[in-house]
């Protein structure tokens, strides 16, 4: 037990020092960015040279603002100082908007989404938010590690688990797949998988908040590899029930073009 509580003890201290050092950090990060983003609006313009240097500068900046957003988010989430906004979702509306917002990603990549699923519509309470931050992050990874022309599918259906009603939803994609051995820690802080390893922009903190943001929600997020080449994330989140007899199935199709 004082184990324990010495081991609980050094996470939240973790926590506090982490949140503190991201709140701290944002503001000179805030400036280089914005004095970067003045100097390439001068007039007379900058010289070839000296644009793409603020370039540089301000690219990297972004970055490193998103690692310490990344990390505020990651600390509140692990300290409990983030707490549900949820209302009555719907959840086939979220992932279309997500696609949606992934698309510039995906046609830079080449690479090709698509929605499907024969999915109830059951009423799902979620704080929509961030279960939208869930869904972008996952998307984002899929088409990264996929090859041009490939397809990035995206599934939703009715799932029960331990005897609750949910749904499950499914990103897979045509990348190389995650070895047996990273499946579990890939959801850990700072933890990548081989496929990850040495991506650009990658921090190893998009899934660990996927995995919180889950488990806020009561639902659990695991990795599995296909069939036949890549990987596939599955995300199952429970729904609230309703009649038998009222639960209208719909059909969905959704499909963009790289």
């Amino acid at each position: 037990m004082a184990a324990r509580r010495m081991a609980e003890h050094a996470n939240r201290a973790k926590s506090r020092f982490m949140a503190s050092m991201s709140h701290e950090l944002r503001t000179p990060i805030h400036a280089i960015l914005a004095f970067s983003r003045l100097a390439l609006r001068d007039r007379p313009p900058l010289t070839d040279v000296t644009r793409r240097r603020f370039e540089v500068i301000r690219a990297h900046g972004d970055r490193l603002l998103a690692l310490v957003d990344d990390l505020l988010d990651l600390s509140r989430l692990e300290g409990g100082a983030i707490k549900l906004n949820a209302s009555s979702c719907d959840l086939e509306s979220l992932v279309a908007e997500a696609i949606a917002q992934m698309q510039a990603v995906a046609v830079e990549r080449g690479v090709c989404m698509r929605l499907t699923g024969l999915f109830p519509r059951l009423p799902l309470r979620a704080d929509a938010q961030r279960l939208s931050q869930v869904l972008r992050t996952l998307l984002d990874n899929a088409i990264r590690f996929s090859p041009p022309s490939a397809e990035v599918l995206v599934s939703l259906e009715r799932h029960e688990h331990d005897g609750a009603a949910g749904v499950l939803l499914r990103v897979s994609d045509q990348g190389p797949g995650i070895a047996e051995e990273d499946r579990e820690r890939i959801f850990d802080q700072f933890e990548q998988a081989a496929r990850l390893r040495g991506a650009e922009g990658r921090t190893g903190l998009g899934l660990a908040i996927c995995r919180e943001v889950v488990n806020l929600h009561g639902g659990w997020i695991r990795t599995a590899n296909r069939d036949d080449c890549g990987a596939c994330i599955e995300l199952w989140l429970a729904t609230r029930e309703r009649d038998e007899d009222s639960i209208e199935s719909t059909k969905i199709e959704i499909e963009t073009t790289a």
